[in-house]
């Protein structure tokens, strides 16, 4: 995290908050001090989704339509996590409420085109929303009159990746893609164009398309207005969900849709919008429009070209050797601490990514903390807490505090916790080797060129030589040769490389 965020207390923005936003997981406060800006203060009553959200807001703080971040902290007094943001003139439910984009296309499509632009960004950056509603888009003006539109509320963004399972029910309900609300876990970021789709009819009609108060409902007009256009290729569970319905009900769906969405909309100055509108709300995910296709739709032909900067998704940190205040801490308390982590969180059943990661930000970590903070009597516990954190951003069921107070009491693991973000700037996403390996695309790279170099080679034969790779790794880390200063692809490689040599010697001294 940049230098940029002083962590000051709250009384530095003022002392009389007033009260602007009300969720789940957190409140919003407008505080003034005196002789300086207002802002809006976000204090969390969830440590995760804190985590979540200033770690995708201050890797994203390149995009002008996600809303900037001013200063983040704990406040010891009240005892939450906090984060300061601009003030903002409205969100987007109130201005469409006021009437601001009647019957007027180029607002519309001014509002649509930074939302999808700053969906972009984030799905770029392997992330998903999983929260775009009207409350959730801020309005600020600039100094020379301009309207611009930033996403906001990260609190249930999540990072994505192939084979990855997510909390079924996040978005919500009146922009809920179908996939959600049919209790799918292996969603993609298909989702947030969906929510968007939703966001674009509103901006145009003045309200969503499915505004209604049950899940069954909102499923029922989705299937029977949309559902129509599914094919054989479509996911076995939407054709599930679709092919049971009535040709009459389906025709009373399509008609609904004709009347209250395809009609108004054609009737309006908005026509042109009718067609992204369509391509964003399909039943089948794999189908949708994604949201670098949907700014490039004729839709937005009157706006000059844009560009997407794209920045590396991950950051490989590149820390310095031991400092000479650590020296008290000897290399085989820190291996002896890396065994017992390992054994618990075998205990507690979690995968291997959460160990290697855990080694990873420890590293990072120890050389980050010039005050002498870490000893050698506190390593193992750091490392249990770090763990934690690790687990709650990667696991759909992580560790608990209680699982760890056997260990480290629970006000000492809390404080442990606060002292580990703020060292690390609150930035516990590390892409290691071994996420590196869980990639197909990688796999397939590897076996490729493993069939290369041999004759032909047994699939059984592959798994159990990949298996010997991924070990080779895991056994890296208890080593005291530093593989953090180097690129994944690179540790892979030399661990691919020592494997594959000792397969092929243990191969050539087979009895033939």
């Amino acid at each position: 995290m940049t230098m940029q965020y002083r962590n000051r207390p709250l009384e530095y923005y003022g002392k009389t908050p007033k009260k602007i936003g009300d969720g789940a997981y957190s409140r919003v406060y407008k505080y003034k001090a005196r002789k300086r800006r207002a802002v809006a203060v976000k204090i969390h009553n969830n440590s995760t989704a804190f985590i979540r959200e200033i770690t995708l807001i201050d890797e994203c703080r390149e995009c002008p339509y996600i809303v900037d971040m001013v200063d983040v902290g704990y406040d010891s007094k009240r005892g939450k996590l906090y984060h300061v943001m601009p003030l903002a003139e409205n969100d987007l439910y109130n201005q469409i409420g006021s009437g601001f984009f009647n019957r007027n296309p180029e607002k519309v499509k001014v509002c649509i085109y930074q939302l999808l632009q700053a969906l972009s960004f984030i799905h770029v950056k392997k992330y998903l929303h999983r929260d775009i509603k009207a409350e959730n888009i801020l309005v600020f003006r600039e100094n020379n009159g301009n309207v611009i539109y930033r996403l906001c509320d990260f609190g249930l963004s999540r990072k994505c990746g192939k084979g990855m399972c997510y909390t079924s029910y996040m978005v919500t309900l009146y922009y809920r893609p179908p996939e959600n609300l049919l209790d799918r876990c292996d969603y993609t970021s298909a989702i947030d164009v969906w929510s968007a789709g939703c966001i674009l009819v509103e901006l145009i009609l003045g309200s969503p398309p499915f505004d209604f108060n049950e899940n069954k409902e909102v499923l029922d007009k989705q299937l029977t207005s949309l559902g129509s256009n599914i094919d054989d290729e479509a996911p076995e569970y939407i054709k599930e969900a679709v092919y049971p319905i009535s040709k009459e009900k389906m025709e009373k769906g399509q008609l609904w849709w004709n009347n209250c969405v395809r009609t108004p909309i054609l009737e309006s100055k908005h026509a042109e919008a009718l067609d992204l509108i369509e391509k964003m709300l399909v039943i089948d995910p794999y189908k949708r429009i994604s949201v670098r296709e949907a700014l490039r739709h004729p839709y937005f032909d009157t706006f000059s070209p844009i560009s997407f900067p794209i920045i590396p998704i991950f950051r490989v940190y590149k820390p310095e050797d031991w400092s000479e205040k650590q020296k008290h801490i000897d290399w085989l308390d820190v291996k002896d601490s890396l065994m017992k982590i390992q054994d618990f969180l075998e205990n507690v059943e979690m995968s291997e990514v959460i160990f290697v990661k855990t080694a990873f930000l420890f590293n990072f970590f120890a050389n980050r903390d010039e005050t002498d903070h870490l000893t050698k009597k506190n390593v193992y516990s750091y490392m249990l807490v770090i763990s934690r954190v690790v687990s709650k951003l990667c696991c759909t069921n992580p560790i608990s505090l209680n699982q760890v107070s056997k260990f480290v009491i629970k006000s000492k693991a809390k404080e442990l916790t606060r002292y580990f973000l703020n060292k690390i700037g609150f930035k516990p996403n590390i892409y290691t080797g071994y996420d590196w390996l869980l990639e197909p695309r990688n796999v397939f790279e590897l076996r490729s060129r493993t069939t290369e170099s041999e004759e032909e080679i047994e699939p059984k034969v592959w798994s159990k030589l990949f298996e010997e790779i991924q070990k080779s790794y895991i056994s890296s880390l208890f080593s005291e040769k530093d593989f953090h200063d180097r690129d994944p692809e690179e540790i892979v490689e030399e661990c691919y490389n020592s494997t594959l040599k000792a397969f092929e010697l243990s191969r050539s001294q087979e009895p033939v």
